[in-house]
């Protein structure tokens, strides 16, 4: 235990009685009113942008439909955890934040001076301690302390829905139409980078982008994945938008969005970081042709983004301690054999586990499990795998998903399907990040509920360049029987 954790007096965690602070509490009432308000103002907002801003029907629908599915999806989990789990994560997260909005509007300097040095040494617990105002105040004047004040990166994800919450006055209903909108946002930005790449298949790529259930469910809600991928849509676009149209204002908003991925799930910023550097390099490879550059600069070029890469995960790597290159394994092996070593009390509670053999705590052991950890992340659950309805949800989509991937690959033949994935610097990127990811995900996950969750960033794009692989195959086997 650390130290500074036994000088806490109990009562910090669950205060009595008298020190509640009634005006911030609202009824439920207030609470759908003012989340109703918001609802219909953003409507309206998001209908005059699809009929002014956009000429394509499809992406007009699509977008205001999108919205619908990722608000509802995230008022669903909230309301599920609340009344199956009688708490959970998403819950919690919100409880931090409106903890930090209540002490933000009673000691306003204070407290972002505490916030701001809590992220600069990545320590709300000792950052706390040391600030004697901050640590007076949320001990003896708020309803309840901080839930996740000893786990930076899950404070953190409280600290991003903060401006949320500040936004909507308190008001929690209100805040998760507002972190739905911001993440359906996010989803709409990856999808017009797809879309400028591939306009042809516009509908099947809003099913994996906007419409797929577990992304909207496990995104529409105060979550790790719903910052993740609001961090990754803005890295992405940013990149399209330097790589393609030369616009270099968005250098900030790549470097935040990577921090924020790296913040709130480090193991998404490292998956996704080299794969990034190989999308620029093919990217450019492609678009320039003189001879100068390809015998000369591209070698150089290459060795810089895999220097540059290597030297990023390194750092980044380093910051956690456990996401490190050579604790790697370790600590997947040690998230595994946790996760087996409560195989019982997750049959017990109900949860739905599996299990894909043990390995040893080697870069060796894991790659030796790499064809079945990440078959289970890319199409497990089955359907008969499925004992609660959010992981009936979850089976269902991967039927479908695999149902289509045998019929193309009984059509197509598998070295077919591999030589159209490969065959574009984008579709490189997104195979090559979503594979690395969902083996990762698949080996340490241990049962269907965190492995329906924590695929979600990866699993968006493996569908979606699996759909566009398809498409192109389609159209060229069409092009083939009309000549």
């Amino acid at each position: 235990m650390r130290p500074e954790l036994r000088a806490i007096d109990s009562r910090l965690f669950v205060p009595p009685a008298w020190t509640n602070i009634k005006p911030y509490e609202y009824s439920l009432l207030i609470n759908i009113f003012v989340a109703l308000f918001y609802f219909l103002m953003i409507f309206l907002f998001f209908r005059y942008l699809s009929r002014h801003k956009m000429r394509n029907r499809f992406l007009q629908k699509a977008f205001i439909l999108g919205w619908l599915f990722r608000v509802g999806g995230g008022i669903f989990i909230h309301v599920f955890y609340a009344w199956y789990y009688g708490g959970g994560d998403t819950i919690n997260y919100l409880k931090d934040a409106q903890t930090m909005l209540i002490m933000l509007y009673e000691m306003p300097v204070q407290t972002l001076e505490y916030l701001m040095l809590a992220i600069a040494k990545k320590d709300f617990l000792g950052t706390l301690l040391a600030t004697n105002d901050v640590y007076y105040f949320a001990r003896y004047r708020v309803i309840y302390f901080f839930i996740y004040v000893v786990d930076y990166s899950s404070e953190m994800v409280a600290l991003f829905t903060l401006p949320f919450i500040l936004f909507a006055a308190g008001s929690r209903y209100a805040t998760l139409v507002l972190v739905a909108t911001a993440s359906f946002l996010a989803s709409w930005a990856i999808y017009r980078v797809f879309l400028r790449q591939y306009p042809r298949y516009a509908k099947p790529l809003a099913l994996p982008l906007l419409y797929l259930p577990s992304l909207n469910v496990w995104t529409g809600s105060p979550f790790k994945e719903t910052y993740a991928i609001i961090g990754l849509s803005l890295m992405l676009y940013g990149i399209y938008e330097i790589l393609y149209r030369r616009k270099w204002r968005w250098l900030p908003l790549i470097i935040f969005g990577l921090w924020m991925a790296y913040t709130v799930k480090p193991y998404v910023a490292l998956a996704i970081l080299p794969w990034t550097a190989i999308w620029v390099y093919l990217t450019l490879n492609k678009s320039v042709q003189h001879p100068l550059y390809r015998y000369f600069f591209s070698p150089i070029l290459f060795f810089t983004f895999v220097g540059l890469s290597y030297l990023g995960i390194l750092s980044l790597g380093a910051e956690t301690g456990k996401y490190s290159l050579t604790n790697i394994p370790g600590q997947a092996y040690l998230v595994y054999t946790d996760l087996k070593q409560n195989y019982t009390y997750y049959q017990e509670t109900g949860g739905s586990v599996y299990d894909i053999g043990d390995f040893e705590p080697t870069f060796g052991g894991m790659l030796s499990k790499f064809p079945i950890a990440t078959l289970t992340a890319m199409y497990r659950p089955f359907l008969w795998e499925a004992g609660k309805p959010v992981i009936l949800m979850a089976a269902l989509e991967t039927f479908v998903l695999l149902t289509l991937t045998l019929i193309n690959l009984l059509r197509y033949g598998i070295l077919g399907v591999i030589r159209r994935a490969v065959s574009e610097p984008f579709l490189v990127f997104c195979f090559g990040y979503s594979v690395f990811f969902l083996f990762m995900v698949g080996l340490t996950s241990g049962n269907f509920g965190n492995l329906v969750r924590y695929r979600v960033p990866g699993y968006i794009f493996f569908m979606s360049a699996l759909f566009v692989t398809f498409g192109k195959l389609r159209d060229a086997a069409h092009r083939h029987r009309r000549w």
